[in-house]
């Protein structure tokens, strides 16, 4: 198991994290063209079970704080209306 970057090819790099330059990429494979996508493999030497649990927590964490935004955003403009609805799942302080 491991972890992989996405970096995109281009001749001039401005996000080092997302963004690899055209000589860069050539070093590693001359066939690369700018506009391509480079998959670097950047898995930390302790990378264990446990790392990798902590990292999907993380993930899963992110992905809830982003649905409860958009859940949050949908709704906003609505409130002090009165509305009639169901609830369908509740979270620690957030009825949905």
């Amino acid at each position: 198991m491991g972890v992989f970057a996405q970096k995109e090819i281009v001749e001039v790099v401005e996000d080092y994290q997302q963004q690899i330059s055209i000589g860069e990429a050539n070093t590693i494979n001359p066939s690369y063209e700018i506009g391509d996508v480079l998959e670097i493999e950047v898995t930390p030497r302790d990378f264990g079970r446990i790392a990798a649990q902590a990292a999907k927590q993380v993930v899963t964490q992110r992905v809830r704080e982003a649905e409860r935004g958009i859940i949050f955003n949908e709704y906003i403009d609505r409130e002090e209306d009165i509305m009639n609805g169901t609830i369908q799942r509740m979270d620690a302080d957030l009825f949905m």
